[in-house]
């Protein structure tokens, strides 16, 4: 008797678990880069805003504008603080340095929520040998010798295949 109670509860438990699994999966919304329209970039040095406003335009994905009041998203640029780590060397602390800090770092933010929804760190690195760096939330960009107009170009791109990637898996 105490048998079969158990193995009831244990199949009510795992069918509730399917059940509930289901409609959360069922009520998961699409990501907000897919579903935005307008899109606000801040001003940015070198006139880098004005390089990747060009290059989303030509996209035509997002409305770009002038305003950043009641739009989806926030494209901004800031130059990252950078956090200091300590080692332990030969019995001294010492401060460690990253190779290649992030020279800038451009986010994408839902502009209600306020939440990042793609990074780009732009390093002062040549690229790697046969490096292309995949499409996802956070990227980076070795722009060792761009000018301004082609690091918006590249951000723009890597912004363009992360949005068409989310498309082609369903926003997710």
């Amino acid at each position: 008797m105490k048998r079969a109670a158990i193995i009831l509860a244990w199949i009510l438990g795992f069918s509730s678990a399917s059940i509930v699994a289901r409609a959360q999966a069922a009520n998961v919304s699409p990501n907000r880069l897919l579903t935005a329209k307008i899109v606000y970039v801040a001003p940015m040095p070198d006139n880098l805003d004005q390089w990747l406003i060009q290059d989303l335009r030509a996209w035509g994905q997002y409305q770009i504008s002038g305003n950043s009041q009641g739009v989806d998203l926030v494209i901004r640029a800031r130059k990252p603080q950078e956090k200091s780590h300590y080692v332990l060397r030969g019995g001294t602390v010492e401060k460690k340095q990253r190779k290649t800090p992030p020279v800038l770092s451009i986010t994408v933010t839902d502009w209600v929520t306020g939440a990042r929804l793609w990074q780009a760190d732009v390093l002062d690195a040549g690229p790697k040998k046969n490096q292309n760096p995949a499409p996802g939330p956070t990227t980076e960009i070795y722009a060792r010798h761009m000018t301004p107009d082609q690091i918006a170009q590249r951000c723009a791109t890597l912004l363009r295949r992360y949005v068409t990637g989310l498309e082609q898996t369903g926003g997710k």
